[in-house]
């Protein structure tokens, strides 16, 4: 329903700058304002549904995260090592750019 008010007062604003709409008929002016909302009605919904995908995909992503941080606990409880681990998510193709000579350690020292 949010939708919908929201693509029709878009479509009315929109209308009401026109300066030629005024000299429409009105059977020209509804296929105008419905040429307009149909439109926004759609890219509304296709908005929603991102953004649903996105809450959900957000939700996997800390579901993956915990299990991971959790497996890794569990690893470091079997193996006795507590030390913290000194690696930064996305070093490891920056160290092998570096060992492979791509130039990088002249850009990252």
């Amino acid at each position: 329903m949010k939708n919908v008010i929201i693509s029709i007062l878009a479509a009315l604003l929109t209308v009401e700058k026109v300066p030629w709409y005024s000299a429409c008929t009105p059977w020209e002016k509804t296929g105008i304002f419905i040429g307009i909302f149909m439109p926004l009605l759609f890219f509304c919904f296709f908005c929603e549904e991102m953004a649903e995908k996105w809450r959900k995909y957000k939700k996997r992503v800390q579901t993956v995260r915990r299990e991971v941080t959790r497996l890794n606990n569990e690893t470091r409880e079997i193996t006795g090592d507590f030390r913290p681990t000194e690696r930064k998510p996305g070093r490891a193709s920056h160290d092998a750019n570096r060992s492979r000579g791509t130039g990088c350690d002249r850009v990252c020292g």
